[in-house]
This record gives structure tokens, C-alpha cells and sequence, in this order.
């Protein structure tokens, strides 16, 4: 159990060690009718995801109950 709680917050310093330029850089491709953009794919949601994996809070909430599903 331990080892997974470590787990879970290394990976969870990692992913929000992550440069918010990497979330910038993902793009979709817009196809209009008469032309092609590219648009900030998941931007928004990147960014309220980092911000509330910094949380502990949150991050204690979510390993509880996830805690759940891999002891079973």
C-alpha cells in the first residue's frame, strides 16, 4: 500500500513539473472551408488539471479512492 501511495505522488510531481509551453503545444487541426488552423487542443483543461494536482487536498482524496480499486 505504501509503495503505491509513493508511486502515485511521484508520478504526480512529475506530470506537474510539466512546462505549461508542452500543454501549449498541443494543437488540433480547424478545417474551415477555405482554410486550415491550428487551435490549443485541451489548453484549459491542462492547465486546471496541473493546478489541482497540486493540491493536496485533492491529491489525498483522489489516492484514497483509488486506493480502493488496487488492494481489491
Amino acid at each position: 500500500m505504501e509503495v503505491f501511495l509513493e508511486q502515485v505522488d511521484n508520478r504526480v510531481a512529475v506530470t506537474a513539473a510539466f512546462s505549461n509551453k508542452i500543454l501549449e503545444d498541443t494543437k488540433s487541426l480547424i478545417k474551415h472551408s477555405y482554410q486550415e488552423t491550428l487551435d490549443n487542443a485541451n489548453n484549459e483543461e491542462w492547465i486546471l488539471f496541473l493546478k489541482y494536482l497540486g493540491d493536496d487536498n485533492v491529491s489525498d482524496t483522489l489516492k484514497t479512492n483509488w486506493l480502493l480499486y488496487v488492494i481489491t
